[in-house]
């Protein structure tokens, strides 16, 4: 499908000690999906998922909105071979 929608688990906590919640994963996402960041994920993002298509349904609900149909998304999101590591969204340091 184009449409993958993960639930994320309550209470994951970052080592600053905030939650991570939704508005982390889509912040993060987008990040790496930005040809403007120049991103070690963006080689495997391009033509699937762009800066902008991923979307907060709740705190704990994400949807990724994909430009084609792609059985290998979650891993593409969760392997760390791709970089995609979430991030708190106040972060504002490098990358």
């Amino acid at each position: 499908g184009t449409v993958w929608t993960f639930t994320l688990r309550k209470g994951v906590k970052f080592h600053s000690g905030g939650e991570m919640k939704a508005e982390d994963v889509v912040a993060s996402i987008d990040r790496l999906a930005d040809p403007a960041n120049s991103s070690n994920a963006l080689s495997v993002f391009t033509g699937i998922l762009q800066k902008g298509n991923t979307k907060k349904v709740d705190d704990y609900t994400v949807e990724f909105h994909l430009d084609a149909a792609n059985g290998n998304f979650p891993y593409m999101v969760s392997s760390d071979n791709y970089n995609a590591v979430i991030i708190p969204a106040s972060y504002k340091g490098d990358y």
